[in-house]
């Protein structure tokens, strides 16, 4: 015969759970500083990558051109240890496989794209992730801003960027992704200067 326990079982499952969710909150309210530092550090080491002779990068404010350019969250004057500007930084993502993959794309005053990164994303290990790999994305160094590129051989008014083999819609959001940011330049340089 089984004994009726009554409401002190759950009465305990209720203080454990009250209590755990009152460490983990305590836990992240005391190790969020510590977060944030690190994601400031991140966002840095990236943009330095993308930018090695910059000595500062100044935010531009995007909110008259958030309507015609929703794929840019951010956007970079670059300046040298002089003070002198040196480049645009544009942050920006497309639709990709698995979600949304951002990119840094850096422009110089030349309208040259001096490089382009793509930033942490949810694409496929192994196929997806090529994205990162030298031999796609230095593809896009030293190209003229003012054109229209594509990973489609069809589309044969753009000029065509080597998609990864088994990884073409995570190649075209890269690519997508870099005109956005070339569409989006020739307004915010023509503003900055």
């Amino acid at each position: 015969m089984s004994k009726d326990k009554g409401f002190i079982p759950a009465l305990i499952l209720t203080l454990i759970v009250l209590i755990t969710t009152g460490l983990l909150a305590l836990t992240s309210s005391l190790t969020q500083a510590a977060r944030d530092t690190q994601a400031i550090a991140l966002a840095n080491a990236n943009r330095q990558a993308v930018c090695p002779d910059a000595s500062t990068f100044d935010p531009i404010d995007l909110t008259p051109y958030a309507a015609d350019h929703p794929g840019i969250s951010e956007a970079y004057t670059v300046r040298d240890a002089n003070g002198g500007m040196i480049a645009f930084l544009y942050r920006s993502a497309f639709r990709g496989y698995a979600g949304e993959v951002p990119v840094l794309v850096a422009i110089d005053l030349n309208n040259t794209v001096i490089r382009v990164l793509p930033l942490e994303n949810d694409e496929t290990p192994g196929l997806g992730k090529k994205i990162a790999d030298d031999s796609f994305i230095r593809q896009y160094d030293n190209l003229d801003a003012s054109l229209i590129y594509t990973v489609k051989p069809n589309e044969t008014d753009k000029v065509l960027i080597d998609s990864i083999a088994g990884a073409t819609i995570s190649s075209n959001a890269v690519t997508r992704a870099v005109n956005q940011a070339t569409a989006l330049h020739p307004d915010i340089a023509a503003e900055v200067k």
